[in-house]
């Protein structure tokens, strides 16, 4: 996350993860879709920061996102034609 450089200039940034794997526990899947990382830059006038995490569990085919990451994670699952979180 240190590529993202806040100025006047600077709107917003959203930082997203793919993790493509076989077989995911429950424990991922819950990590996945309650993980928040949100930074404002001076009070939001230089803009802010989102993390979106993806999971893709290609065993059940099942696509499991966090908030931020909805948007992403929904494309996904129609492109692959798996169901979402």
């Amino acid at each position: 996350m240190g590529r993202v450089e806040p100025g006047p200039v600077h709107r917003s940034s959203k930082v997203t993860t793919v993790i493509i794997t076989q077989h995911a526990e429950d424990g991922c899947k819950d990590l996945v879709c309650g993980y928040r990382h949100h930074r404002s830059f001076r009070m939001t006038l230089h803009g802010w920061l989102d993390h979106a995490v993806i999971l893709v569990d290609a065993g059940n085919g099942h696509v499991y996102y966090n908030k931020a990451g909805k948007d992403v994670g929904r494309m996904i699952s129609n492109l692959v034609g798996m169901s979402g979180n």
